[in-house]
């Protein structure tokens, strides 16, 4: 049965025999906290800052022995991809108490809280309290990680290798402001791995091999090789292999409605297949020793 917090995530746990194999969505949840009192109205936020769909592409995993963990909120609100000390100061009304670690996503509004959404959308015309901030932690930042990390933890008692797929979507082209150059088009696919430091070269030659016999684009560790998520819980030499996956949005979706686009059943059948195929991946190579 699913695990279900309003408003904040929905766990969906294996079916059957285990596997593992872990698929997450930070990015694709669109509800609006009531508390969030921010500046936009909900239809500036509406198309923006949304991995739309990516959760119900990789929902076959539950009936293949994965499990699947998505957030409900929109990312604006908090970031699950980012530490939880990764806080842009100038948002505050007085110091952080602790110790932070600002990363280059917060210097450009875009850490732990968001200051702005794309393409110039800024996101309050006050200061948020550390209170406030706090809250947003422990509320929602505390029980997405706790459960990926029970389940990291849960399934290396079982098996010695565990195989996480961390699922998001690009805009097909890039936006005002975006680091790679407004209007630039996306790969297809990409595949994050730090530069190798987060998964072992046969899972992710395994996904690469894969999404390619599918027909699709790939690119390893180009402008999108990973965020915290993956940084965080990938160790391939203690047996946790964790690979940020972004999908182009056009292959699957209408950017403009925010609906199902014409190529939507072919394409979830197509992840259907990948899907499946990760979680029979993780099957046979988590009981070997990580090299």
């Amino acid at each position: 049965m699913d695990d279900v917090i309003e408003g904040v995530l929905k766990f969906h746990p294996s079916v059957g025999r285990a596997r593992p194999a872990i698929f997450d969505s930070p990015h694709s949840g669109r509800e609006l906290p009531m508390d969030w009192n921010c500046l936009p109205a909900p239809e500036k936020l509406a198309g923006t800052g949304t991995d739309h769909h990516i959760a119900e592409l990789f929902d076959a995993a539950p009936q293949n022995g994965g499990c699947l963990l998505e957030a409900l909120f929109h990312r604006a609100f908090l970031d699950l991809n980012r530490a939880d000390n990764d806080i842009d100061t100038s948002l505050l009304n007085a110091p952080w108490p602790g110790p932070l670690s600002e990363s280059e996503r917060s210097r450009m509004g875009r850490g732990l809280i968001w200051r702005s959404v794309p393409p110039d959308v800024v996101m309050y015309d006050r200061k948020l309290t550390v209170r406030e901030v706090q809250d947003r932690i422990d509320r929602y930042w505390r029980p997405y990680h706790d459960i990926l990390t029970q389940q990291f933890l849960h399934l290396q008692g079982r098996f010695s290798q565990v195989f996480h797929l961390n699922c998001h979507a690009n805009r097909t082209r890039a936006t005002l402001g975006a680091p790679e150059g407004e209007g630039t088009m996306r790969p297809e696919m990409e595949l994050g791995t730090c530069h190798g430091a987060s998964a072992g070269s046969p899972f992710v030659s395994f996904l690469r091999d894969r999404i390619e016999a599918l027909g699709f684009e790939v690119v390893v560790d180009g402008f999108h090789a990973g965020e915290y998520l993956v940084s965080h819980y990938g160790n391939p030499t203690a047996g946790r292999h964790s690979v940020m996956l972004e999908i182009r949005k056009n292959l699957y979706m209408d950017e403009t409605t925010q609906g199902h686009g014409p190529h939507w059943e072919s394409f979830k059948a197509a992840m259907d297949h990948l899907t499946e195929e990760i979680c029979e991946f993780a099957e046979s190579e988590g009981r070997k020793s990580p090299s």
